[in-house]
């Protein structure tokens, strides 16, 4: 089934690098992707937001107990100007491993390939 993820736009859009001064953790997107995990839905509330700062609770476990997982899914810009990901499948069954750990949620990495696929990118970023 596919998933329409709401993109919403910033309003002051970052000046864009020129390819030659590209590198990694040194320029960052005008946007981020964001979505929720409750017991109950599971993953939900997919959605595009503007690039900002992330709003925890204090009592957030990883604060506490460092559970945490972060996996970054790279996309690049080919030759004929469409937007390529590298290797995104993989990108999500590295996060197995630890979900299974840390007795966390974990979205099907098959399931999140087809999503990823399917949505329209902005070739712009």
């Amino acid at each position: 089934m596919a998933t329409t993820i709401p993109v919403t736009r910033t309003t002051s859009p970052k000046a864009k690098p020129r390819d030659e001064e590209l590198g990694f953790g040194r320029y960052f997107t005008d946007h981020m992707f964001l979505m929720e995990a409750t017991a109950d839905q599971g993953w939900h509330n997919p959605r595009v937001v503007p690039y900002g700062p992330l709003t925890l609770e204090p009592s957030a476990a990883v604060l506490h107990y460092s559970q945490e997982i972060f996996e970054g899914l790279k996309a690049y810009r080919s030759p004929r100007d469409t937007v390529l990901l590298f290797r995104p499948d993989k990108n999500a069954a590295r996060d197995l491993p630890p979900t299974k750990c840390f007795l966390m949620f974990f979205q099907d990495s098959q399931a999140g390939y087809d999503k990823t696929q399917k949505q329209k990118h902005d070739t712009k970023y």
